[in-house]
């Protein structure tokens, strides 16, 4: 049996908890995104155009930024750092050099016009303002070292798939956590709602506990569904794959990886509660913020589960 079988059961009663709305305009920003890449400077960089119709990643900004007054920007992001990330994985890639120096670039606060990186850098300084909008200038500098680690830790993960060796356990969690691409969805909440959190709210351990738990609900969800794919493909960097390599087999290590997950659940809801109750209303509107959390991990599990992209090869409709 398959492990997305063994465990979709599992993730629905999981899941029933998060809010699920989806944004009215979900045909039209799957279409206008799928138009964006056609018509890109890069739209045959890697498959790009391919990639982006066949996993509908325009339905999956609507599904995860309901409230937004315009996904399509979000979709934009988004779709560019799947199609990106699909390149820097891959050990024997050809493009890999091209978006080296990104992180760089995105941390030193160059001007647009100084990224590095061929067609796809290119296409990410076009979309850009966009993205950013007229959000403060603290959550623009977090958005930007998000989608930097994300590759700075493709990096370190690269000579493990290169010799098919997962990490340890505790090096997995931690790197996880920064490398998974959908974690800068994350940042997008408050794009979406139009207001940053506070930068010392954003500091204070609650939000850095409660902002882990988010990351990891989402990476091992991830990891579960795209587990099938990625053994397959002998993908080194997934739950299932770490903790088989501690010594049970693959169903234990199956059974383990949504136990850790049902767990960090409960605790992403203790500590939403905490954050709820944290601050004063005038200083932040917290419960605003935690429901569009809520409601993006449900919209990036809603299209995990529908997407074409965990599929194994010869599974896809």
């Amino acid at each position: 049996m398959s492990i997305t079988l063994m465990v979709e059961q599992g993730l629905a009663e999981t899941y029933a908890r998060f809010p699920s709305r989806t944004h009215p305009r979900m045909a039209s920003v799957e279409s206008e995104l799928r138009t964006w890449f056609a018509e890109s400077e890069w739209a045959e960089w890697a498959g790009a155009a391919g990639s982006v119709a066949r996993h509908r990643l325009g339905e999956l900004a609507a599904r995860a930024y309901p409230d937004a007054a315009d996904p399509l920007p979000f979709a934009k992001l988004l779709a560019w750092m799947t199609v990106v990330d699909d390149v820097v994985e891959s050990p024997a890639a050809d493009h890999g050099q091209a978006v080296r120096t990104l992180p760089e670039s995105l941390v030193a606060d160059l001007p647009r016009t100084s990224w590095c990186g061929g067609a796809p850098v290119a296409v990410l300084a076009d979309l850009w303002p966009d993205v950013v909008g007229d959000m403060a200038p603290s959550w623009q500098r977090r958005l930007r070292a998000h989608v930097a680690d994300c590759f700075r830790v493709e990096e370190r993960w690269r000579e493990g798939r290169r010799t098919n060796t997962p990490p340890a356990l505790d090096a997995y969690v931690a790197g996880r956590r920064e490398d998974g691409v959908f974690v800068v969805g994350l940042d997008l909440v408050e794009r979406e709602l139009g207001a940053a959190v506070p930068p010392a709210i954003f500091r204070s351990d609650l939000l850095r506990e409660f902002w882990a738990a988010a990351a990891d609900v989402i990476v091992w969800t991830n990891d579960l569904l795209s587990a099938d794919r990625e053994i397959a493909a002998d993908d080194s960097v997934n739950l299932v794959r770490v903790l088989e390599a501690c010594g049970c087999s693959r169903a234990t290590a199956v059974e383990q990886a949504m136990t850790m997950l049902e767990k960090r659940v409960r605790e992403f809801f203790d500590l939403a509660l905490q954050v709820q109750c944290a601050w004063p209303a005038d200083e932040w509107a917290a419960e605003r913020w935690v429901d569009g959390m809520k409601c993006t991990i449900r919209g990036l599990y809603e299209w995990s589960v529908t997407t074409t992209r965990y599929r194994c090869e010869g599974s896809e409709e």
